[in-house]
């Protein structure tokens, strides 16, 4: 939990956002096969938590024994797609 506070206090203090506007932080692991569909990291009822409408998303890549994979981004232009990397930060 001590490590958590330190990674979210240092987002913040990257960012400038205020620590009351962070969604909880979510840990993901896919293992083969697996993935998200397409989307977008927009959410309506967001916009009546306290925090409000999620304007930032961050990925923290932990490790970087994937197979295959990435983050794509399909409208940018060109294609875009972040092959994860240890110790590197993803924001958009």
């Amino acid at each position: 939990e001590n490590v958590m506070k330190q990674v979210l206090y240092r987002i913040v203090n990257m960012t400038g956002m205020d620590i009351t506007h962070a969604e909880p932080i979510q840990l993901l692991r896919y293992q083969v096969g697996q993935f998200y569909v397409e989307h977008h990291d927009y959410i309506d009822y967001e916009k009546y938590l306290p925090c409000g409408p999620r304007i930032l998303t961050i990925f923290l890549y932990l490790n970087d024994d994937h197979h295959g994979g990435g983050t794509r981004f399909p409208f940018h232009h060109p294609n875009l797609t972040i092959i994860p990397k240890k110790g590197t930060m993803l924001i958009w």
